[in-house]
């Protein structure tokens, strides 16, 4: 558990021994997230995030599994509303899914609802 704030840590440049700036783009070991899990799925313990810079848009995605039993459960960022663009059943495909986007007028949240085994993928300013 961090001791320090982790924004503080980063704007007074004392990082060090607070977080690494190493967390992974995309899954280190993709799998069926919504299937059967391996049998290890290589989780590790650290604080671990992505510096970006101010002002900056993210396109996340937010992906439930079966890892524990399929379950129904809010997904919350702290401080940030974002807009929906996107939802569903199954795992997150790159290259089929994009063209499913609603981008015209979607839906503003605060929290994200999803119902086992789906998908979501939220723009956050």
């Amino acid at each position: 558990m961090p001791t320090k704030d982790l924004l503080e840590a980063h704007y007074f440049g004392q990082s060090t021994g607070v977080y690494s700036p190493d967390f992974p783009i995309s899954p280190l070991i993709p799998f069926n997230y919504t299937g059967t899990p391996p049998n290890n799925t290589m989780v590790s313990n650290g604080t671990k995030l992505v510096v970006l810079p101010f002002n900056t848009s993210v396109e996340l995605i937010m992906q439930d599994t079966s890892i524990l039993g399929a379950e129904s459960h809010p997904l919350h960022l702290h401080g940030f509303n974002f807009f929906v663009v996107g939802q569903g059943f199954g795992n997150f495909d790159p290259k089929k899914d994009p063209g499913k986007f609603q981008s015209c007028r979607p839906l503003l949240k605060g929290i994200l609802w999803e119902c086992p085994l789906e998908a979501g993928l939220l723009y956050v300013f």
